[in-house]
């Protein structure tokens, strides 16, 4: 599919059950992949094919509750094009996000056979799902968010992060694709070597302009997160390094949706739908999505 990033094409991906009547759009991570944040088992060397390999995943989890699933890699990511790890805007992102929905909804009638449509989102893709559903409210019934962005690191990644914060709208304009930043490793040896040993995964470090994109994104939420109205659940742990533990707090009572879910993952990292535990959380995950589901498929039966 073409992103509307000029010149390069996203990979898509759809686990479609025989019957379903609900479908979940899944949005994953930055320098990850969507076969790896929802798809892969717990091999450290190879990718896993859902139905083969991958006898549980997320993905398996939602098809079994009645749920079609899609997916792409970001720009950048994965088995899409485009230079690793980069994005010249985040709006880029959404902007494919949303494509990549209408683009299924002309293929499949979505919306015309009253299917009602969520996101699934994996922190930098819950950044994404984010804006995606606050600016488009009545496209989604709903969305699901594990460790979304949407707040810096509480520790802004030492010294040299705040450095870089206070650089960032130099940097980004005169160097844009220049590495700057390492992100921490996952405090889990293994869950570490599993992202490494994974070939389509990046192992770049935060580029000046995609660093600087991530800070406009996070005022852009806080900034204006009353707009929120859609159904969500968000997810936290309380061990994150890479997002604000408590951002998700903030973020849920700042959100104005009539229907909101806060829980808090005890003990928990940042990769939550890939360490340990992560069976609950598939299971919390897809729940969540197929009750709201039912409840949308129930309001629009009443309404005909």
């Amino acid at each position: 599919m073409p992103s509307t990033v000029a010149g390069e094409t996203l990979a898509t991906y759809r686990w479609v059950p025989a019957s379903y009547d609900a479908a979940v759009f899944l949005v994953h991570g930055f320098r990850a992949h969507a076969q790896f944040n929802f798809l892969r088992a717990d091999s450290p060397t190879s990718l896993c094919n859902y139905g083969d390999a991958a006898r549980s995943s997320l993905v398996r989890e939602l098809n079994e509750r009645s749920l079609a699933v899609f997916a792409h890699d970001h720009v950048g990511h994965g088995n899409s094009s485009g230079l690793r790890a980069y994005f010249p805007a985040f709006s880029a992102l959404v902007d494919d996000l949303m494509s990549h929905v209408n683009t299924v909804d002309r293929d499949l009638r979505l919306r015309e056979r009253g299917v009602p449509v969520f996101l699934l989102g994996h922190s930098m893709g819950g950044t994404v799902a984010i804006l995606a559903a606050r600016d488009n409210p009545t496209a989604f019934a709903g969305m699901a968010l594990s460790s979304a962005a949407s707040e810096p690191p509480a520790s802004m990644f030492g010294l040299k992060g705040h450095v870089q914060y206070w650089l960032s709208g130099i940097t980004s304009r005169v160097c844009p694709k220049a590495e700057l930043l390492a992100l921490p490793p996952a405090p889990d040896k293994v869950l570490q070597e599993n992202f490494e040993a994974d070939p389509l995964n990046c192992q770049n470090m935060v580029r000046a302009r995609v660093g600087r994109e991530f800070l406009d994104a996070y005022s852009n939420i806080s900034g204006n997160v009353a707009m929120v109205k859609v159904p969500f659940l968000t997810v936290s742990g309380e061990n994150d390094t890479l997002v604000h533990p408590e951002a998700a707090e903030r973020f849920y009572n700042g959100a104005t949706s009539a229907d909101k879910t806060l829980v808090k993952g005890e003990g928990r990292w940042h990769n939550l739908l890939g360490e340990t535990g992560k069976e609950e959380m598939w299971t919390l995950f897809a729940n969540w999505i197929r009750e709201r589901a039912d409840k949308k498929l129930a309001d629009l039966a009443a309404c005909n």
